[in-house]
């Protein structure tokens, strides 16, 4: 078990290392783990304009050198072999620029089109090409804070999701001036409500969680639903497919308010748990 001291904002393993991970939190520099101690290896130190420590709210990795950080209004990139302060900006706004990139509440990176995507809490998602260190496109549509973007596989498709936002996006990256298919799932809180994807022998299948307990699963190829299933009795928040195994890793959970249930109300039911499914003979 990795202990933070605060909430976590982010994680991610380290690409094709099964025993180092990265970790951001609140009130906390970003931590190198090593899996099998358990202990922090390096740490990685983020600044504000006063030169205060800040944190940072989301990581994505560039490939097994270099990894990028979400901040307020910017992003940046660390080196593994740097751990400190040093780092070099990608993108960058002013308190009063048009266009702000916001709180980077979400990063992905897809090697294969040199794309990088940020979601942001002000409800858009930027696209920069990480090479030339520009913005390429800035998209929009949801209704909520950005809570969750990602890459297909092969780059030409991005799937992002939004906090008190029941519509999932899919975008063509070769033609962004709007979006190819619109997932619906139940999003009514302001928790990150996650999603994966697989791709199958003649399927790419999309999965998500939602606020009410059901796990659906969409053919993106044909923007069509194939499955829901109520997996849990509360919100499903985290959900993540095995890379190779048909398994699916889900948690369940929310706060709930103190509330004084009446006679004619239905007690609230709670779980807060990780379970794995195996779903070789159950979808589709």
């Amino acid at each position: 078990m990795l202990k933070e001291t605060e909430m976590l904002y982010s994680w991610t393993w380290i690409p094709g290392d099964k025993e180092r991970l990265l970790s951001t939190g609140r009130y906390q520099p970003i931590h190198l783990w090593d899996t099998n101690t358990g202990t922090v290896i390096d740490s990685y130190k983020c600044y504000d304009q006063v030169d205060e420590v800040t944190s940072a709210y989301s990581i994505t990795q560039v490939d097994n050198q270099s990894f990028l950080v979400g901040l307020k209004n910017e992003i940046t990139m660390f080196r593994y072999d740097r751990p400190g302060r040093e780092n070099q900006c990608i993108a960058k706004s002013n308190r009063n620029e048009l266009g702000k990139i916001g709180i980077v509440s979400c990063l992905d990176y897809s090697p294969e089109s040199g794309l990088l995507a940020a979601g942001s809490y002000n409800k858009t998602v930027n696209i920069f090409n990480l090479d030339g260190k520009y913005l390429v496109y800035s998209l929009t549509g949801h209704s909520g804070g950005v809570t969750q973007v990602k890459f297909s596989s092969d780059g030409y498709r991005l799937y992002t999701g939004a906090r008190k936002d029941n519509q999932l996006f899919a975008w063509d990256t070769r033609n962004m001036n709007t979006h190819l298919f619109t997932f619906h799932r139940e999003v009514a809180t302001n928790q990150r409500i996650e999603f994966d994807l697989i791709v199958e022998e003649h399927q790419q299948l999309l999965f998500s969680g939602g606020t009410d307990g059901v796990i659906r699963v969409w053919d993106t190829l044909i923007g069509d639903i194939v499955g829901g299933y109520m997996l849990h009795p509360d919100s499903i928040p985290g959900c993540s497919l095995h890379p190779s195994r048909p398994l699916l890793a889900t948690t369940s959970g929310q706060r709930h308010p103190d509330q004084v249930i009446s006679m004619d109300e239905e007690e609230i039911i709670t779980e807060n748990s990780l379970k794995v499914w195996d779903f070789a003979k159950r979808l589709y």
